[in-house]
């Protein structure tokens, strides 16, 4: 398989791969680069903050898995990016972390009070 043979804007080679039984890599062949913007265009356009419904900060595990299971719903029935998806799911997984060195600091010290 060989590489693409048009050149960029650089003046340098393009370095992808071309197409089996094409000179062009894909982003290169014509037609092609514009429908892959129309599709990103068009994902990108369904993420609406408004539409989305609105948290006060979780406080705890079941606030967490209430924000968690809804971004599970929006994102299947396209109301959300899911990048955006992704991005909440990372940070409910951190904030699980946080809450439970939370809880565990707040046991520790309550035991530690009794003790002495």
């Amino acid at each position: 398989m060989s590489n693409c043979t048009v050149k960029t804007t650089s003046g340098e080679r393009c370095k992808a791969r071309a197409i089996t039984g094409s000179k062009c890599c894909f982003m290169h062949t014509p037609g092609n680069a514009q429908k892959a913007g129309m599709v990103g265009g068009r994902r990108r356009a369904i993420f609406n903050p408004d539409q989305l419904q609105q948290f006060s900060p979780p406080k705890n595990p079941s606030a967490l898995l209430d924000v968690v299971a809804t971004t599970i719903v929006d994102v299947r029935q396209g109301r959300m990016d899911p990048k955006a998806g992704n991005t909440i799911a990372v940070l409910a997984g951190v904030c699980h972390q946080l809450t439970r060195s939370a809880t565990l600091e707040e046991r520790v010290g309550a035991l530690e009070r009794k003790k002495g």
